[in-house]
């Protein structure tokens, strides 16, 4: 894996070694490999965009599931359908990259809510230009951001089936500031 790494790296990255350009990429699924990632590249810069796991349980594509569900879910969550399966994982995953983050990476990780990027484009583009030190116009940039129509699509389940979902993901609903602790709620 990391003899694939550097040829990759060397095939695409060869215009950018000698003039000290910054690059990066934009792949959702490299959390999946932060750690290999970060112990391969101290200067790595690492943004974790979070969207709300209740949203992302009721979204029509449910690759995660398909190609990392049987390798981080329990035998028991695999076994639930697939909205409460789906927010199991996006709980897993989503807390162990803020964990891995918080812990290793301090100034280089930065989490921002794709809600808070929504609802406040132009002060969460700002951050996060300063975070990979980019020069640019947040304002400009922030045009370019629309709330879609997706956000809150959770709320049409069934509530029995949303109870059962934050009792999975409650770990990360709390933890990324989208409900309280249920056991503190009562």
């Amino acid at each position: 894996m990391v003899a694939d790494l550097r040829n990759a790296l060397r095939l695409h990255c060869s215009d950018y070694e000698d003039s000290g350009r910054q690059w990066g990429w934009k792949a959702p699924r490299s959390m999946y490999l932060l750690p290999f990632l970060a112990e391969r590249f101290p200067s790595l810069r690492f943004l974790h965009l979070v969207r709300d796991g209740r949203d992302m349980a009721f979204a029509k594509t449910q690759g995660g599931i398909r190609k990392h569900g049987t390798a981080i879910l329990g035998k028991d969550e695999r076994a639930l359908r697939r909205p409460l399966r789906s927010a199991a994982l996006w709980s897993s995953v989503n807390v162990a990259v803020a964990s891995y983050g918080d812990e290793h990476m301090a100034e280089r990780y930065l989490r921002i809510r794709f809600e808070d990027l929504c609802e406040r484009p132009a002060s969460t583009t700002a951050d996060i230009l300063r975070f990979f030190r980019l020069s640019g116009d947040a304002e400009a940039l922030a045009t370019a951001v629309d709330l879609p129509n997706s956000v809150g699509r959770w709320r049409s389940g069934e509530r029995s089936v949303i109870d059962e979902l934050e009792r999975l993901a409650e770990p990360g609903l709390v933890r990324f500031g989208y409900i309280t602790s249920r056991t503190a709620a009562g």
